[in-house]
């Protein structure tokens, strides 16, 4: 799942992990840890610059009630799972929130060609059921990293010494009149990764980038890549067209899932 918690501290190593919780995709990065200089002050400036950014969005987007978030994913390298979602699609997620703006419920769903619009899986009392991969396993609802764990990746980074370097610059997205906020985050492994799909290519690290809007905070497009041993890029994924919806009125789609799995 896009919104799925992904870090966990080991010792010795940062571990980065993106799941997809109701697909079963996973894929673990384990970053360098070596010795980098003092943080700079730029670098303190763009964590703070992202902190005040997400408490932005979070006022926005985290009301009592339905919240809708949703966006366009095309994937250019497709990881092991069981059954991959298909290459283009849309993603859309339904969070309810109580009067303290804790969740209760989450539902996903996937639009495509191939697919049309299907539920992918719902988590409500301490239990989530896939029905994209038809299993069942114990999580509670939580509430979704309004900036695809930007301030958390850095913040980890720095805290613990891994390798990277950290930019923010400003410019257009597609027709927006409006600027946005490009902040671009490079980690490095500390041994080569082979890429699966790519024989005889071999990473040493990612590189990760967030356009974000800076009068709401919220993100308005992401790419991932992984960086080759030869400096070269393989782009991973793209998100854009996000869609934020909060204190909406349910859909029929998901009220009859919520009607069937109450």
């Amino acid at each position: 799942m896009y919104f799925k918690r992904k870090s966990q501290i080991l010792i010795g190593f940062l571990v980065i992990v993106g799941i997809l919780g109701f697909v079963g995709i996973s894929h673990v990065s384990i970053l360098a840890q070596t010795p980098v200089p003092e943080n700079s002050a730029l670098e303190v400036q763009i964590l703070q610059t992202i902190q005040a950014y997400n408490e932005k969005a979070a006022e926005f987007a985290f009301q009592p009630g339905w919240l809708m978030i949703a966006f366009d994913q095309e994937s250019y390298i497709q990881y092991s799972s069981p059954k991959p979602l298909p290459a283009k699609h849309r993603e859309e997620y339904w969070f309810l929130l109580d009067e303290n703006r804790n969740p209760v419920t989450m539902v996903e769903f996937l639009i495509s060609d191939e697919t049309g619009k299907v539920a992918l899986g719902i988590t409500q009392e301490g239990q989530t059921i896939s029905f994209w991969n038809e299993e069942t396993y114990q999580e509670e609802p939580y509430l979704p990293s309004i900036d695809l764990y930007l301030e958390s990746s850095l913040d980890e980074y720095i805290s613990y010494d891994v390798e990277h370097t950290v930019s923010l610059k400003t410019e257009k997205l597609n027709d927006a009149e409006s600027d946005f906020d490009l902040i671009e985050l490079v980690a490095s492994y500390p041994d080569s990764q082979p890429i699966s799909v790519y024989a005889g290519m071999e990473t040493r690290g990612r590189q990760d980038r967030y356009w974000i809007d800076p009068n709401t905070g919220l993100l308005q497009r992401y790419e991932h890549a992984f960086v080759l041993v030869d400096g070269s890029l393989v782009p991973s994924s793209v998100k854009e067209n996000f869609q934020y919806q909060p204190n909406s009125e349910p859909p029929a789609e998901l009220r009859e899932v919520l009607e069937k799995y109450k």
